[in-house]
């Protein structure tokens, strides 16, 4: 079923953007106003010289399988982690249930 597995490389891919979160942040500190976006580009106040990444491969990267940009959450809303990196799902919207449900990592 091909929503089942979306929903798996939705959470798949999340929890790979988490780990390239936890390095942007060791680089450039934890910054509630930083966006999935640092990722690939340099955040605002983080200028293109000290800028250390990209982290991720390509910019296709940032959205998921629905073509949605990740949202990267500082700090997190459940409090379990500095920070929450979301897919809400194939709708795009927050909560839903089965292929709608939103996936968050870490």
């Amino acid at each position: 079923q091909l929503s089942g597995s979306r929903t798996g490389v939705a959470g798949t891919n999340a929890a790979t953007l988490a780990s390239s979160t936890r390095n942007l942040i060791l680089d450039h500190g934890l910054n509630e106003d930083f966006t999935i976006r640092a990722l690939w580009e340099p955040p605002s106040g983080v200028s293109d010289d000290d800028y250390r990444g990209p982290y991720v491969e390509n910019e296709q990267a940032l959205l998921d399988p629905w073509g949605n940009e990740y949202v990267l959450l500082i700090p997190s809303e459940n409090g379990n982690a500095d920070f929450d990196i979301v897919s809400y799902g194939a709708d795009g919207v927050p909560g839903g249930e089965g292929e709608d449900a939103d996936i968050v990592k870490p």
